[in-house]
């Protein structure tokens, strides 16, 4: 019975995919390791805090309400601070689609 109902809400999960595109990033203040992603539209704005008791990805509207959140692993925090610093040094925007933030591609597709 468990199988069927993970295999219902599958579809579920991936319409609630979203795709954020950002162009800067800047150490927050009073941070080493806490990092503020910034996207030219201003819609969002995102948060990749590696230097707190738990590391997370979040993402927030203009209004700072929180729109996506992600638990991370400390080594998850850096392999998502290189891959989103290397596009950035390509002089590109890093695509961060919610069902698979790890991804190394700079592009959405």
């Amino acid at each position: 019975m468990l199988k069927y109902l993970i295999l219902l809400l599958l579809p579920i999960t991936s319409l609630n995919a979203e795709e954020y595109i950002f162009d800067e990033i800047h150490v927050r203040p009073g941070f080493e390791i806490n990092f503020q992603l910034l996207s030219n539209s201003n819609d969002f704005v995102g948060e990749l805090s590696c230097q707190s008791f738990i590391q997370k990805l979040d993402i927030f509207d203009q209004n700072y309400v929180l729109l996506n959140e992600n638990y991370i692993s400390i080594k998850e925090c850096e392999d998502l601070f290189i891959n989103i610093n290397k596009c950035f040094e390509q002089n590109k925007s890093k695509c961060i689609n919610t069902e698979d933030i790890f991804s190394k591609s700079c592009n959405c597709n």
